[in-house]
C-alpha cells in the first residue's frame, strides 16, 4: 500500500488468507478448501466491476504444499504454473497492466529460531527452498506467456540463496511466511 496510496493510487486487498489468487484447488486441515474457488471467482467478478489500471498479485510458496490433488515437486510446480497461466491470462484482460510480484521465500520463524542466550542472528538464517525456485521459475514462465510483468524478490529477502533473519538491525520475518512491517516500510522504494 505504501508504495502507491501517497501517488494518488486507490488500493483495493482482495485475497483471502489460505487461498491462493492461482487457478488452483487446495486443501484446508486435509479437506477441499472451496471456499478459495468461490473466492477467486468473486474477485474475478469485482474486478471486472472495478477495471483497474493496475492489478498485483503475489502469494506464499507454501499453497503449492497443499494442493487437492496432492502432486509434490515437479508436479506441483507443472500444476501451480498451469493454474496461474490461467489466471494471469484472465487478470490481462481486466486491467491494461499486471504485475506479478513472487513471494517472499519461506524462511526460519524467528519465534522459534532464535535463542534467548548464546544465540545468533545466524541461527534463523536460511537457504532458498528448491519449492520456492520451482514455482517462481512457474509464474515467471506463466507471466511470459500471458504478457504481463513478474518481478522477482528473492534478492530483497535473501543474497546468495541464504535469506538471513535481518537486514541491518531490522527483523525480516514475523513469523516463516510473514514480513514484519518494519521491513515492508523497506521495500516501498523497490515497488514504485
Amino acid at each position: 500500500r505504501g508504495a502507491l496510496e501517497g501517488d494518488g493510487w486507490t488500493v483495493r486487498g482482495l485475497g483471502k488468507a489460505g487461498c491462493p489468487m492461482v487457478d488452483v484447488a487446495v486443501l484446508r486441515d486435509g479437506s477441499p478448501h472451496t471456499e478459495c474457488i468461490e473466492h477467486r471467482a468473486w474477485v474475478m467478478d469485482r474486478l471486472a466491476q472495478l477495471q483497474p489500471d493496475l492489478i498485483v498479485i503475489s502469494g506464499t510458496e507454501g499453497q503449492a504444499n497443499s494442493l487437492e490433488s496432492g502432486s509434490e515437486g515437479a508436479a506441483a510446480a507443472s500444476e501451480w504454473g498451469e493454474g496461474a497461466g490461467r489466471t494471469y491470462g484472465q487478470l490481462a484482460s481486466l486491467a491494461p497492466r499486471v504485475v506479478v510480484v513472487s513471494p517472499m521465500p519461506i524462511g526460519a520463524d524467528p519465534t522459534e529460531c532464535v535463542r534467548p542466550v548464546g544465540g545468533t542472528p545466524d541461527d534463523c538464517e536460511e537457504r532458498i527452498r528448491p519449492l520456492w525456485k520451482s514455482i517462481a521459475a512457474a509464474e515467471e514462465s506463466a507471466a511470459a506467456a500471458a504478457g504481463v510483468q513478474y518481478v522477482d524478490t528473492s534478492d530483497w529477502f535473501c543474497s546468495n540463496e541464504q535469506c538471513p533473519a535481518f537486514a541491518g538491525t531490522t527483523l525480516i520475518r514475523a513469523d516463516s511466511v510473514h514480513m514484519t512491517p518494519e521491513y515492508s516500510d523497506r521495500l516501498v522504494p523497490y515497488l514504485k
